[in-house]
Order: structure tokens, then C-alpha cells, then sequence
């Protein structure tokens, strides 16, 4: 399995995001139980909403702006992670499914475009 903060930094999104640990730990929660991408509302925002002490919109939204960034940062990364042409960036639950698979190895290894991993 990858470390999922190198796939984070290899999409150019670091740890100075308020989304950087909650994405860290809903990859790995999600890696521990894939189920819970059915339903992340209550599977994986209410529980890290008690954990990170604020609430699941607040996991949601600093989610989608880390999600942002790195669709800025490096969009190609990102398609590569997915294994197929992403037109636009990807939601919350996309990005994780995908950032899930891209730590299993199910998807094609990302490229390391910088010499942290």
C-alpha cells in the first residue's frame, strides 16, 4: 500500500491545507472499510466531525477545497491517479474512491513528480 500523504503530495497539496489531515484520514478509513464511501455522510464525516471537533459540512468543505487545489496544482496527476480522463475536477466521494484505489495499487501508480516519495 502507498503512503497517502505521498500520493497528497505528489497532487501538489500539503500539509498547511485544513483538509490535508481529513483527507489522511478518511483515505484511510475508507482503506480499512470500503463500505464506507457508500454512505460518507454517516460512515465517514459524522465520525471525523467528533474526531477533528467541528462539524461534517466543515469536513466537506475543507475536503472539496484540498480537492481544488490539486486539481489546479496538477491535473494530470490526478487523471493518472483515476485511470481514465477526468473532464473536471472530482468530487469529494470521487476523489477519495479513486485516492483509495491509487493506495491499494489498484489504479496505475501516480508518477512522482517530486523527490519526497
Amino acid at each position: 500500500m502507498k503512503n497517502v500523504e505521498c500520493i497528497l503530495h505528489t497532487l501538489g497539496v500539503g500539509r498547511h491545507y485544513k483538509g490535508y489531515d481529513l483527507a489522511c484520514h478518511a483515505i484511510r478509513l475508507a482503506i480499512d472499510e470500503p463500505s464506507r464511501l457508500c454512505n460518507m455522510k454517516k460512515h465517514l464525516f459524522t465520525p471525523m466531525a467528533a474526531l477533528f471537533r467541528c462539524n461534517e459540512r466543515s469536513i466537506e468543505r475543507n475536503l472539496r477545497t484540498l480537492i481544488r487545489r490539486a486539481w489546479d496544482n496538477n491535473p494530470e496527476a490526478m487523471r493518472q491517479a483515476a485511470g481514465y480522463r477526468l473532464l473536471w475536477c472530482p468530487s469529494v466521494s470521487e476523489f477519495l474512491s479513486l485516492m483509495v484505489d491509487c493506495a491499494l495499487e489498484i489504479q496505475p501508480p501516480l508518477e512522482a513528480k517530486r523527490n519526497r516519495c
